[in-house]
């Protein structure tokens, strides 16, 4: 008897000791707002979360439990009211689901749902903040609109397909599934090749209303790829998913599945992957691409020590099994969330006193204000110098053209705490932002050490002024004033901007004025404009109250002040604040005489900024703004170079005269060397624009910082802090289609890379290892050697096996019925447009019909001197491919040739290190290589879409055509790959690219250089 007694005392004690220990742990606060808006009578959309809070003794604000009804619906006027209030306040933000639900209105059933402004601004809010914000499937799909969806997925770093997919154990119980849906799946079925019976996936495509589903019970699998705690790897996923691509986010798990070949064939064919995120986190944001929390089989009691690790433990991992995803990942993920989450202080607003000087009994506040060689800084109590150190901000991200206007909060939030770290004092940009810029620079300076000052543009739109030929045309003037007193504003916080195409809009309310440094007026003119403007009001000359010109002034100098004026005093009116105003200019219209420049336009005309004055009254003074580089115009590097220069002599040369010119501070606000594959413009000792690499980038900018610095100049500002893949250069803009290049990344393209901020996704290293082409199959082999292919958003890869290092010869086609049929030893029975030939040296060229550079450079512009291609069908012949450097230069009157036109040649791949941009090929002295082409290289108008140069022999510089793919026939020693026919290769389309930020070397050198320069 006693021997039962004691083994029902050690129940009880196995049994009530999980109750004593979860009541002896630890409570913790944590303010969680949860938003639902699809909660339905079964009560499971988020029951899974509730009890896992009150499970981890979670309380809230006001100590309590959190009960399933503790959530936010902003469709339903009953739920949520009085946690709509702490929304703003909360620690955590959770959404779960709000895809909505049909509501009676009127007598008549309506769908509500969707995420609201009011929940992208909390959300973007919360993270700018460092706060925790948890999102799930279903929170940003439909009904949510297009433009709120994507803010909210670039918070968590994603971008959607607009495929949702889910597994069914028996595909003849759709439960979930509207009738739509289930219709046009049976229409499916009625193709013998399919049955709607046992296991298999349904797809949904959300933009297109595409439906599909494939007879498959292969599992999808969760598999970790950063720190998965203690949450279980390579588990079953069985419920909704999304298919998503990453945007900049860090992918910390993924989905992937090795379904049958049929299935592969179908999801190819609608582009969709067999490997994607399931969950990405970026800065505080969570994204979760499954319905992880929306479970039925959860427990009602929750006081029980080691209830979700038992579940996790034994808990079946079958294909019925809805809830054994959440225990074994979901459960485990979130509480390290909760537990990594930390409530975030606000910091208070920290305001520095401004000087207050009297003029014209009225107090004029000043933070800054233009000195002898430098501009002014008010701090502590003092005037301080104030040397530049910054860098230049644009509004391109990859995906998006400046006028969308797509950067985030988040990433401004991000950018800004980077360039922080960096050393900056300054950034400048060159127009309006939208409000989440200025909203997270008052953010960002409210806690930081050391403040981000702003030097705000006033923009000048381009394309009129370059057709008018008129700055004092009315409308153009009152178009720039207008833009130049809305800047001015929204410093203040004090500016509504209606939405106009192109253009920054919004509600400005953040009150940045006393970060802003001064005011940056204007563009790079154009000189046969500024002509013009002289021309057109000859005689004119501006005389302000604040900014005034002397007797020498041109009308355009006039124009230049009167603006900088109009300015000037609208902020004294408005706001009795002031700063200094400078106006940008370039070499092509600098003041000094160039007279053995070649190029006319470059010595045209010039703009005198000493022909512009402060007077008295303005506390702010003015100052020059010059964008200067090493390469361009070419007057720099050839007038001031020296023979023995081995470095940047011509440009410190430059800015010396520059310097001893001007009688006010000179601000170099923009300089820098791109680190991109292509090139556009030779400076001097390889200071060139484009084909440096990024190693060298740092350093060569690092440099030109040290001359601005030795020269005494007001500062420098590097361009540019981001990549920006929507530019263009004059020797590749024929060449793409200008509707979509931020699509994809041009690297013959050096306008696009001189950023300190680079988004290459580069899956495959050229580094010789093969580690990464595992999963790839090759599209041609034979007797044990074998040709791989794949890409990205800049390059075509190829993998090429080799049983012995021998002469290798690859024939590459993207157009049908062209091409030459001879490709070195290779017969074909089709043609080739380019032939790869890899032996001492690697190389790739195209068919004569083909050269996109003869044509362009030979016949329609043979002043350039360059050899005319042939359109002789199957010629035989292969030329190099150039990218054009500079034109000939000719005697405006003999006609002769002053300068030959410079030419390189880009289709030479370099051997080199792994991580630099120069590296075309891995060891050539090894049987097995890898390489990667450019897509321009191969005449890719826009790889996103599949479009390449059409026959430009019928249709021009703009011909046009779609590409089905590559295809491949590859020659080792002897060895045809394959034996006959032709390999093939074909890649998804896409609108988002996927990208991946990452600081290059450039953001360390200058980090040094900022340190060691002017304090």
């Amino acid at each position: 008897m006693k021997r039962y007694k004691w083994i029902a005392a050690l129940v009880v004690l196995l049994i009530v000791t999980p109750l004593v220990i979860w009541f002896l742990q630890k409570e913790r606060t944590l303010n969680i707002v949860l938003f639902d808006y699809t909660v339905g009578k079964q009560e499971r959309e988020h029951a899974g979360t509730t009890w896992l809070l009150n499970h981890l003794k979670v309380r809230s604000e006001n100590e309590k439990d959190y009960t399933y009804t503790d959530y936010i619906n902003r469709y339903d006027g009953t739920q949520g009211e009085a946690m709509l209030k702490q929304a703003n306040q909360a620690d955590v933000l959770l959404f779960t689901d709000t895809y909505g639900k049909s509501y009676t209105v009127d007598g008549k059933q309506e769908h509500r749902g969707g995420l609201t402004a009011e929940d992208v601004a909390v959300a973007t809010d919360a993270i700018s903040k460092g706060k925790t914000v948890v999102a799930e499937f279903n929170t940003a799909a439909s009904p949510t609109p297009a433009d709120r969806s994507n803010a909210f997925r670039q918070l968590f770093g994603t971008a959607w397909t607009g495929w949702i997919g889910r597994f069914f154990p028996d595909l003849t119980k759709l439960q979930g599934l509207d009738e739509t849906v289930i219709k046009k799946l049976e229409l499916q079925a009625k193709d013998k090749a399919f049955k709607l019976s046992g296991p298999g996936y349904v797809f949904i495509n959300d933009s297109t209303e595409e439906v599909f589903f494939v007879n498959d019970d292969t599992p999808l699998l969760y598999t970790w790829d950063k720190n998965k705690g203690d949450a279980k790897d390579e588990v079953r996923y069985n419920y909704w998913f999304e298919v998503l691509e990453l945007d900049g986010g860090e992918q910390q798990a993924h989905f992937s599945w090795n379904p049958s070949k049929k299935t592969q064939a179908m999801l190819r064919e609608r582009q969709l992957p067999l490997e994607f995120p399931a969950y990405v986190k970026q800065g505080s944001g969570h994204y979760f691409a499954g319905d992880y929390t929306d479970v039925a089989d959860i427990p009602r009691y929750y006081r029980y020590a080691g209830l979700d690790w038992f579940r996790k433990q034994f808990i079946l991992d079958s294909a019925e099994s809805e809830s054994a995803f959440f225990w074994k990942v979901y459960a485990p993920t979130l509480s390290r969330i909760l537990k990594d989450t930390k409530p975030v202080k606000q910091a208070a607003v920290k305001t520095k006193p401004l000087s207050q000087t009297n003029i014209n009994d009225q107090t004029i506040r000043t933070r800054a204000r233009s000195g002898q060689d430098t501009l002014e800084m008010y701090q502590d109590g003092e005037w301080k110098p104030y040397f530049v150190k910054g860098v230049n901000v644009g509004l391109g991200r990859p995906g998006a053209f400046p006028g969308e206007h797509a950067v985030s909060r988040n990433e401004y939030d991000r950018w800004l705490k980077q360039m922080g770290e960096m050393g900056i004092n300054t950034i400048r940009v060159y127009t309006l932002h939208p409000p989440a810029f200025y909203d997270a620079l008052k953010a960002y300076n409210a806690s930081a050490k050391t403040p981000i000052y702003l030097m705000q543009g006033m923009w000048v739109e381009e394309k009129p002024f370059e057709e008018l030929k008129n700055a004092f045309e009315p409308k153009f003037l009152e178009m720039t004033d207008t833009e130049a007193k809305r800047m001015v504003d929204v410093i203040h916080g004090n500016a509504v901007v209606k939405e106009v195409v192109g253009h920054a809009s919004g509600t400005y309310t953040s009150d940045v004025s006393q970060y802003v440094s001064a005011f940056v007026f204007g563009i790079e003119w154009l000189p046969d404009a500024v002509v013009g403007t002289n021309k057109k009001n000859k005689d004119l000359r501006y005389e302000g109250k604040f900014v005034t010109t002397t007797k020498e002034a041109s009308p355009f100098e006039s124009w230049l002040a009167g603006r900088m004026d109009i300015a000037t005093q609208h902020e004294l009116d408005t706001y009795k604040t002031t700063r200094p105003i400078g106006a940008t200019n370039w070499p092509t219209t600098d003041p000094l005489a160039h007279p053995d420049e070649v190029e006319e336009e470059q010595d045209l005309v010039s703009i005198d900024f000493n022909h512009i004055q402060a007077t008295k009254d303005f506390a702010g003074g003015v100052f020059a703004s010059y964008h200067i580089y090493p390469y361009y115009p070419s007057f720099i590097k050839e007038e001031f170079g020296r023979k023995g220069d081995t470095g940047s002599e011509s440009y410190s040369r430059y800015l010396k005269e520059m310097k001893a010119y001007h009688d006010m501070p000179l601000l170099v606000s923009e300089f820098g060397i791109p680190s991109s594959r292509g090139k556009t413009h030779l400076g001097p000792n390889g200071f060139d624009q484009g084909h440096v690499s990024e190693e060298n980038q740092g350093k060569l900018v690092a440099k030109l910082y040290q001359d601005i610095v030795d020269t005494k100049m007001a500062g420098g500002l590097v361009f540019i802090w981001q990549d920006e893949w929507f530019k263009r250069t004059w020797n590749t803009m024929d060449y793409d289609d200008a509707d979509t290049r931020p699509r994809w990344s041009n690297v013959q393209t050096s306008e696009q890379h001189f950023g300190m901020l680079g988004f290459l996704r580069a899956d495959i290293t050229i580094d010789g290892k093969m580690e990464d082409w595992k999963g790839y199959a090759p599209v041609a082999e034979n007797d044990g050697q074998a040709i791989y292919m794949t890409s990205d958003e800049a390059y075509l890869y190829l993998r090429i096996d080799r049983k012995a290092v021998e002469p290798t010869t690859i024939a590459l086609s993207t157009k049908p019925n062209d091409g030459n049929q001879q490709v070195g030893d290779l017969t074909l029975e089709e043609g080739a447009e380019y032939r790869l030939t890899i032996d001492k040296q690697a190389r790739i060229d195209v068919d004569e019909r083909y050269d996109i550079f003869r044509y362009h450079y030979g016949l329609k512009k043979p002043f350039e001197m360059v050899t005319p291609p042939s359109d002789e069908p199957n010629s035989g012949n292969f030329n190099p491919i150039y990218q054009m450097l500079d034109y000939a230069r000719r005697d405006p009157v003999t006609k002769k040739i002053i300068k030959p036109a410079i030419k390189w040649d880009t289709g030479i791949l370099n051997e080199g290190e792994p991580d630099s941009i120069l590296t075309d090929i891995s060891d050539l002295q090894e049987p097995s290589i890898e390489l990667r082409i450019p897509w321009m290289v191969l005449n890719m108008r826009d790889p996103s879409k599949h479009e390449i140069i059409g026959d430009f022999w019928k249709d021009g510089l703009e011909a046009k055509m779609v590409t089905e793919g590559i295809e491949v026939t590859g020659l080792i020693g002897k060895t045809r790959l394959p034996e006959s026919d032709r390999g093939f290769y074909n890649w998804s389309e896409w609108t988002n690219p996927q990208q991946r930020e990452e600081l290059k070397p450039v953001y360390q050198s200058m980090q040094e250089a900022f340190k060691k320069g002017v304090k």
